[in-house]
């Protein structure tokens, strides 16, 4: 045990970086629709949730959903999807949109869908922002 301690190469020790974030109020006349979706395991048990908060960082709605069995990326896009239609159901004047996730923007911003499996999340996705006003 002893012979272990000495010639053991130690670890290097990196360098690490602290960045406080914290969430900041949209412009005057704006909502800001946080939303996300895990699941324990990939797939594994998954849920999502959200909320919405006006110019002033008020809250004006949260939701939250048991998705069951998906992974990672269908619940976050459960999670985007239910928090659209929920500044759809209210007739917010103009949202915008924070997710953690680059894939999803990508996928998006895209004219097809690559996975059947997703599809339809991002179908309800996509038409919803399309029904969103932007001032």
């Amino acid at each position: 045990m002893e012979y272990e301690h000495c010639v053991k190469v130690p670890k290097a020790i990196t360098n690490q970086a602290v960045k406080r974030i914290r969430w900041e109020k949209p412009e005057a006349g704006w909502f800001r629709l946080n939303s996300d979706g895990s699941s324990t395991g990939n797939p594994g048990p998954a849920s999502s949730g959200g909320l919405i908060r006006n110019g002033e960082g008020d809250w004006v709605c949260g939701y939250a959903r048991k998705i069951g069995v998906a992974t990672s990326f269908a619940a976050k896009l459960w999670g985007l999807r239910d928090g659209l239609l929920q500044c759809f159901n209210l007739q917010l004047p103009a949202v915008e949109i924070q997710i953690d996730a680059k894939s999803i923007v990508d996928l998006l911003n895209k004219s097809k869908n690559a996975n059947i499996v997703t599809s339809a999340l991002v179908d309800d996705c996509k038409y919803l922002i399309t029904q969103l006003p932007q001032t």
